[in-house]
């Protein structure tokens, strides 16, 4: 499945990027496959407790998808600080979620993987949430929305025909997602309580947030890594400038 994936983003190697600026973030796709002969170099790259995590995957989805985001997510910020991949150091939130220990370099980021292709979305801000979904058929998709969809969602998706219902649920779904993640509160803020609207010309935008939290606070960035993977990178600040590339995995990077 992911050989046939066919990225929109401009292919750039690791060793071309550079840690975003203050008012820029960086977004980068790739593929959640792992050559067999290659899996031994990645796993060289994770420390004991990620190793243990996945040791415990029964799957072999979930554990090459696990080992791919993993080691290059650490490939990418060891990179981006000028260190040794194996040698970046992670503290975990109450949530149970990473962030680059005390003593390293303050950098946001956040993984997402869906059927094969994966993104890394990172800034200079802790708050930092992507979600990407391949569009796919639902079997339920308008009782899925009743369930988590504000009212408004859920009676714009009701006035579309089949295929652009599709296609704007996913929208709606990974900007939900990615707010989600970026607010850090986890599944228990509730996805009903994140409304999003569109523009005029289709852009997305928070149109209504729980209380204490503040639309115009956080930004909400569309993207399209390839084509049918519709995804949303959210950040806590004003609108930045991102880049998205590329990279494709190889033993030298």
């Amino acid at each position: 499945m992911a050989s046939s994936i066919l990225p929109l983003w401009p292919t750039t190697d690791l060793h071309n990027l550079h840690c975003p600026a203050s008012e820029t973030a960086l977004v980068l796709s790739f593929r959640t496959t792992i050559p067999l002969e290659d899996k031994d170099l990645c796993l060289a790259l994770l420390d004991p407790s990620e190793r243990a995590r996945w040791d415990r995957l029964k799957s072999a989805k979930a554990s090459d998808e696990f080992l791919a985001g993993r080691s290059f997510l650490r490939r990418v910020l060891g990179q981006l600080t000028g260190r040794d991949p194996a040698h970046v150091r992670f503290d975990y939130n109450p949530m149970g979620r990473p962030e680059l220990a005390v003593g390293m370099p303050r950098l946001g980021f956040n993984l997402s993987h869906s059927h094969g292709l994966g993104l890394l979305g990172v800034a200079k801000t802790e708050r930092v949430g992507i979600d990407l979904e391949e569009i796919r058929p639902m079997a339920d998709l308008l009782g899925l929305a009743r369930r988590y969809f504000a009212p408004a969602e859920l009676a714009a998706l009701e006035l579309l025909a089949p295929p652009q219902r599709l296609e704007r649920f996913f929208s709606i779904w990974t900007s939900k997602e990615a707010f989600i993640k970026a607010h850090g509160a986890g599944v228990g803020y509730g996805l009903e309580r994140v409304e999003i609207a569109m523009g005029n010309d289709g852009t997305p935008f928070f149109a209504q947030l729980a209380e204490n939290d503040h639309p115009e606070e956080w930004s909400l960035i569309r993207l399209e890594p390839a084509t049918g993977f519709p995804a949303a990178l959210v950040l806590q600040g004003r609108s930045r400038a991102v880049s998205c590339y590329h990279i494709e995995f190889t033993r030298a990077n």
